[in-house]
């Protein structure tokens, strides 16, 4: 099984990343910083059917990204229906 000393090792020396482990597992659980934010914003913008408001939502975007590129995403949580865009790392 994966539950042993040595995985939860390995998770904690990746900063709770289980990108090393055998799939699926690395499929389903993957850390904020693992999941593009347009994937993000695309999650969101599904979920945003169902709210009658807004949501909280947190994209990380590294600091080599462009102010075009971000821009880009913002554009694109507009288009797909994002109300509002409330935290950026």
């Amino acid at each position: 099984g994966l539950n042993t000393p040595d995985v939860w090792e390995g998770i904690l020396k990746r900063d709770g990343s289980v990108q090393h482990l055998d799939f699926p597992t690395k499929e389903v659980f993957k850390s904020f910083v693992e999941i593009s934010p347009k994937e993000i914003v695309l999650q969101a913008a599904q979920r945003q059917h169902f709210i009658d408001q807004s949501q909280s939502l947190n994209l990380m975007i590294h600091p080599s990204v462009s102010a075009k590129d971000i821009n880009t995403l913002y554009l694109y949580a507009h288009e797909e229906g994002i109300k509002t865009l409330y935290y950026q790392f």
